[in-house]
């Protein structure tokens, strides 16, 4: 006989005897350290199922020795489910688990048709991207689900039954404990497939691999949840959109030679769609450190915007400053650049925005001070003493003229402005959102030494006018000297025939008029008011100037004096 094959063979049968015999147990109570009964113990990897008995306890069998990931489902709508992960070794036991309070969650799901849809997933994850186990996660054949989670905030999912182009429905939750977020019926709306290229400009377009991109409603600004949201080697993306005009955000990834970039004015119709190639152009970092009187400024309360030499606003996600004080954005190479800070009102810092600096390798601007100002609040009140939510303030310095940047210049739900201004003398101009009745008020040469506050009722305008974009807030992205789309609304508010001129110009960051249509002499009863729809022609801009966010303004002047009524503008992108 073969005495070493017969050794061998009873090593194997001992070790897959042992390995048999490996088996875990332990015992599942709720917080209040009352045992749960029948709670479902399943080791995902292996094992076979176990149920707790009266007093909690339970025993899975068959397993080896390794690492294996429990899941324990304890049957109840007001107990969390838990998964975790544990090495056994043997008999193991894990002692007493504890299962958290719980939320259930009850949801109808049906398609766009209003049928109920069968095998929809929900899903649930912490704000860190866990996901949480959820069992009986699927919707029957009602469309009916019900899944119980922690009492966390989740981001909570409902992905479409697989091989289905319907999009997935996604909300933030904070679950409170003792209560059912009943989500009622939801439909899911039809997507459609809407593909391109991410690529460097310039003459080699290398593909932009691993870049995030981010879809948000122009009409309605919600942000669609992408199940497939990152380009892929070849820089290629797949979104699945519904029907809307979009934004679309795309953020190379962290440590990307690439500058983040957004598209404006995306159609999703009825059809697939392809963009092409979509180009970010090649990035530097810029970046420098914020400090005051009292040490940095620190810690996603401060953001950094960075400004181009002709005055645009560059896209650069993730601008807020570290601990330390610290921010880092990938700007364009080639540029010159500003830097605008714009700290939050509770640290008492004013504004600034640097002078700028050609960059074209990594740039560090150092230092950047941040002086104390003092509290400013100021009501702003229309003529009849209404408050003007959205209300803004400019203030400038009274002998120069400079305009500083003012923390917190915008008033509230309440119509007041809480701002943080410098020291000094000030002119100060308040002025409604555009399309209000109110006129701006102008404060000239006020003294500032010390925290102020005070109520502001701005004028009445004699004539008023708004423009808005398609469906209200639309950005549309045009070929330079393309039609844009405006509901242009005007009315006079008074009693008197009004006579007055049209003047429309793009207005540029930098405060140049490029002029389109000259001066319309025109003449209005009162009280009257209209909205008429157009599609309209845009001028030609210069090459420096495509690419950005551009102010198509329309402003109504006195005819007599010239002196400015009203304005009102919509943005739009030329290509």
């Amino acid at each position: 006989m073969n005495l070493p094959l017969i050794l061998s063979v009873g090593l194997l049968l001992t070790a897959s005897l042992a390995a048999q015999t490996s088996t875990l147990s332990g015992r599942v109570v709720d917080w209040n350290n009352v045992p749960i009964l029948n709670a479902s113990v399943i080791s995902s990897n292996g094992g076979l199922p176990a149920a707790t008995d009266v007093n909690g306890n339970f025993t899975i069998t068959g397993l080896r020795n390794r690492v294996y990931t429990i899941q324990i489902d304890p049957r109840g709508d007001f107990l969390a489910p838990a998964e975790f992960d544990i090495t056994v070794t043997g008999a193991t036991n894990l002692g007493t688990r504890v299962i958290q309070p719980g939320v259930p969650i009850t949801v109808q799901v049906v398609g766009p048709t209003g049928a109920p849809l069968l095998g929809a997933n929900l899903s649930a994850f912490l704000p860190d991207g866990t996901k949480l186990f959820t069992p009986h996660d699927g919707s029957d054949v009602l469309g009916n689900a019900k899944v119980s989670v922690p009492i966390t905030p989740i981001n909570f999912r409902v992905l479409p039954p697989v091989g289905s182009t319907l999009v997935p429905i996604y909300e933030d939750m904070s679950p409170v404990v003792g209560t059912t977020i009943a989500m009622g019926t939801r439909s899911m709306r039809q997507g459609w497939s809407i593909t391109g290229s991410v690529v460097r400009s310039g003459v080699s377009p290398l593909p932009v691999a691993n870049a995030e991109l981010i879809a948000t409603s122009q009409l309605t600004g919600e942000v669609i949840f992408l199940a497939n949201k990152r380009t892929n080697t070849l820089g290629a993306f797949n979104l699945l959109l519904p029907f809307g005009l979009y934004t679309i955000d795309i953020v190379p990834a962290l440590g990307s030679p690439y500058a983040a970039r957004q598209m404006f004015g995306v159609f999703v119709t009825d059809y697939p769609r392809n963009l092409g190639l979509v180009t970010c152009a090649p990035g530097v970092l810029l970046s420098g450190t914020v400090t005051s009187p009292t040490g940095a400024v620190s810690a996603a309360d401060i953001d950094i915007d960075i400004y181009t030499a002709n005055g645009h606003k560059l896209f650069t996600p993730n601008d807020n400053t570290s601990v330390a004080g610290v921010f880092s954005v990938v700007v364009p190479t080639g540029g010159t650049y500003s830097v605008r800070v714009d700290p939050p009102v509770a640290r008492s810092l004013c504004g600034i925005r640097t002078n700028p600096v050609v960059v074209n390798a990594a740039t560090n601007v150092g230092a950047i001070n941040l002086v104390p100002g003092v509290a400013a609040t100021v009501a702003v009140v229309d003529a009849f003493g209404t408050p003007i939510p959205g209300a803004t303030a400019k203030v400038r310095d009274s002998a120069t003229n400079f305009e500083f940047v003012v923390p917190g210049n915008t008033a509230d739900a309440a119509g007041v402005i809480h701002a943080v201004v410098p020291i000094g003398t000030l002119d100060l101009t308040i002025q409604a959102p555009q399309g209000a009745t109110s006129a701006p008020l102008v404060l000239n040469g006020i003294p500032v030494s010390a925290p102020f506050a005070g109520t502001v009722p701005l004028p009445q305008k004699t004539l008023r006018t708004h423009v808005t974009g398609l469906a209200g807030s639309g950005i549309l992205s045009v070929s330079n000297g393309g039609d844009i789309y405006i509901d242009w609304a005007i009315a006079n508010q008074t009693a008197l025939l009004q006579s007055f001129t049209v003047e429309v110009v793009v207005e540029l960051p930098s405060g140049v008029d490029v002029p389109f249509i000259p001066q319309i002499p025109l003449e209005m009863p009162g009280p009257l008011a209209l909205t008429l729809p157009f599609w309209v022609p845009t001028p030609l801009l210069p090459a420096n100037e495509l690419g950005f966010l551009q102010k198509f303004m329309l402003r109504l002047r006195d005819a007599a004096t010239l002196q400015l009524l009203d304005e009102s503008y919509v943005y739009y992108v030329a290509l």
